[in-house]
């Protein structure tokens, strides 16, 4: 199976693709941006287009999607002349520096740029948004249990006796770490997220990575090392 997702229709996607291009929707005529991207590809789909073999978790289509990129006005850009953002990085922005990074895109579209650079302060926020939506991507990517069966596990005799326990007693590390996480999945995707929710999902993430190189050889079904995985909502079984 190949590392990234393959096009069944080659010659589609090429019409497809020069279709977009030629069109103003999503950016200016004659020019490709991540929009004309994302349009393609739905276009694509819709014609009956598919594809062989899996996405890579870094595929740009989809992180632009989850990072729900737009205008301020949530109108075309090709329209308005504003630049395209990612939904927190738009949320995060003074009038101010909307203004000058939009005024920054109308001089350059002038003057026949197809990119444009935005200005330090936009160009920072604009960053500080996509490290940010990283964490809830990885957070996501670890986690592959939902809430309903993670609470479930978590209230098993199983599932309360693993883990390391301060002084050998309590409630173990990886159990209180899976009501946090059952916390977390409960407020839904595309929630606002506190400092303490992200610094979690970094250490869920962290977690989940370093056990999974550790996989005993053999079964694992009925293994300590899958039942404290699961308390830190990693099913090794569903892999």
């Amino acid at each position: 199976m190949p590392a990234t997702a393959t096009k069944t229709d080659p010659a589609l996607w090429k019409r497809t693709v020069a279709r977009v291009k030629r069109g103003a929707k999503g950016g200016d005529a004659g020019e490709w941006s991540a929009r004309k991207a994302q349009l393609a590809t739905a276009e694509y789909k819709k014609a009956g287009g598919g594809y062989e073999g899996r996405k890579a978790k870094d595929n740009h289509l989809r992180q632009w999607t989850r990072e729900e990129w737009g205008t301020q006005s949530g109108k075309p850009s090709g329209e308005t002349g504003e630049r395209y953002l990612p939904k927190k990085a738009r949320q995060d922005m003074t009038a101010t520096e909307h203004a000058a990074t939009t005024a920054k895109k109308r001089r350059d579209t002038a003057a026949g740029r197809q990119h444009s650079k935005q200005p330090a302060a936009a160009a920072r926020k604009t960053a500080a948004a996509r490290k940010e939506d990283a964490v809830v991507a990885d957070f996501r990517a670890a986690v592959n249990m939902n809430r309903s069966t993670l609470a479930r596990w978590l209230k098993t005799k199983r599932s309360q006796e693993v883990g390391q326990k301060k002084g050998g007693t309590g409630e173990s590390t990886g159990h209180a770490s899976g009501g946090r996480i059952v916390e977390i999945l409960a407020k839904g995707r595309g929630a606002e997220y506190t400092a303490e929710d992200r610094a979690h999902m970094r250490k869920v993430s962290g977690y989940v990575k370093r056990h999974l190189a550790q996989r005993p050889e053999g079964d694992v079904t009925a293994t300590t090392w899958r039942a404290s995985l699961m308390n830190w909502g990693h099913d090794p079984l569903k892999d």
